[in-house]
């Protein structure tokens, strides 16, 4: 399993938009084998920013199945407006790693 995470800084005046094509693109995402589970969440203390964490079959799945998909284009459509609002994007493989919460630490 591969997770990805996007951060987002969204301008108050973008974010209904911002939020209406994310759903867009999430029902979009739903629809292909390989995309697992995802949610958006909103930071409270910073209302500007926005976390998406997707959670993908594989990396290869997500590279070179879900991209090659004909739904990525009309994804692709959805989210470009906001490219430019992203401050970081990772991919982490943790099928090797224990993750401890809070809690357990």
């Amino acid at each position: 399993m591969n997770i990805e995470y996007i951060r987002f800084r969204i301008d108050k005046e973008h974010q209904s938009y911002f939020v209406h094509a994310i759903g867009e693109a999430c029902n979009i995402m739903a629809a292909s084998s390989v995309c697992l589970n995802y949610e958006v969440a909103q930071c409270e203390e910073d209302t500007t920013l926005f976390v998406w964490r997707i959670e993908w079959a594989s990396t290869d799945a997500h590279v070179n199945g879900f991209r090659k998909e004909k739904i990525f284009v009309p994804f692709y459509q959805l989210m470009q407006p906001f490219l430019n609002s992203i401050l970081e994007m990772n991919q982490s493989c943790w099928s090797y790693y224990k993750i401890f919460t809070f809690f357990e630490y």
